[in-house]
């Protein structure tokens, strides 16, 4: 008893008076502010609460107990010692603060990372928090960390200098990544290659080609090489041409464009732009056709080129209108 007739009054008000605020609050936010969180739509909200639960509330209860004991007739050494330690404590709680806010970033606003990736990403935002957050502390703790920034800024020069190829790769990869050129799946063309991108990392992206094999590219060849994203099209845009023979009569000829364009009407998917005579070729009078398929997904692409290819031949057919072929015609002339 005699040990706690000792104790200040105000220093039990502040503890208990503290304590049960925070509770309150923590109380709060799992109730009220939870419940208005599921009734939204945003995922934003979400991240704010667990961020309070997690972090926040726990530091909370942490400053009320400390702040509680600095107030005791103490002696004077302990409070200064007791107020680096709430901030070291403030420190830590911001970095893995920090953390979980990136983590949720980029789980909420950037698709297509491969698990490798993300795991990258978190690993060097990790470093680097995590590096901040022990010179803020090593500050607050007296040590003289321009002495260090300063040790660590020469050793940063030479690390750079070793590996300028690989931080290249890293820097590249990050402009992937919030860029977004393309996506893990999307089918591309860089350069001579092409296929399916499979995965990215930190330092490489990996494409399965067509025929199979897994071609592996740094990034920064990668992002310095022109890349074509097909699979990004809304419709894909398909020009050919078709010749038909001199000897078709010009009412045969007329009548071409309304056949090209009654074929494409019956196909769905199909939209015809234009169907031109266009050319006086060397064996054959050529027709321009121009269509878009909506969609980008190749093979139905060819699908509906093979059907659109197989009706122009079976009413080309029944018109009796002659296809073109290479032919060279001899003039012999009696002497």
């Amino acid at each position: 008893m005699a040990i706690f007739n000792s104790i200040p009054v105000h220093a039990v008000v502040v503890l208990i008076g503290g304590l049960m605020a925070v509770k309150v609050l923590s109380i709060l936010i799992n109730t009220k502010l939870t419940a208005w969180a599921n009734r939204t739509t945003s995922q934003w909200d979400d991240v704010v609460i667990l961020l309070l639960k997690k972090r926040i509330i726990p530091f909370l209860y942490f400053f009320v107990v400390i702040h509680s004991v600095m107030v005791l007739p103490i002696p004077a050494n302990i409070p200064p010692f007791l107020q680096k330690l709430l901030i070291g404590l403030g420190a830590i709680i911001s970095a893995l603060a920090s953390l979980d806010l990136i983590k949720a970033i980029l789980d909420l606003k950037i698709s297509g990372i491969s698990e490798q990736g993300h795991k990258g990403i978190i690993t060097l935002v990790r470093a680097v928090i995590w590096s901040l957050a022990t010179l803020f502390i090593l500050d607050n703790l007296g040590f003289k960390v321009t002495s260090i920034i300063a040790g660590l800024g020469i050793g940063g020069v030479a690390v750079a200098l070793a590996a300028q190829t690989l931080l290249s790769d890293v820097f590249n990869y990050f402009a992937i990544l919030f860029d977004q050129p393309f996506e893990v799946g999307d089918f591309v063309i860089v350069g001579d290659i092409s296929g399916t991108i499979e995965s990215m990392g930190l330092k490489s992206t990996k494409i399965r080609s067509l025929v199979g094999e897994q071609i592996i590219l740094s990034n920064t060849q990668l992002m310095n090489t022109k890349l074509h994203n097909f699979k990004r099209m809304d419709n894909r845009r398909v020009v050919f041409q078709l010749g038909v023979e001199y000897s078709t009569t010009y009412e045969k000829l007329q009548a071409i464009p309304s056949m090209i364009t009654k074929i494409m009407s019956g196909i769905a998917g199909v939209t015809l732009d234009r169907c031109h005579f266009c050319e006086y070729a060397a064996s054959s009078l050529n027709f321009e056709i121009v269509y878009f398929v909506s969609g980008s997904d190749f093979k139905i692409h060819m699908d509906k080129k093979q059907e659109i290819f197989m009706a122009i031949f079976k009413e080309f057919e029944a018109a009796k209108i002659n296809f073109a072929f290479p032919t060279s015609t001899v003039h012999l002339v009696q002497a």
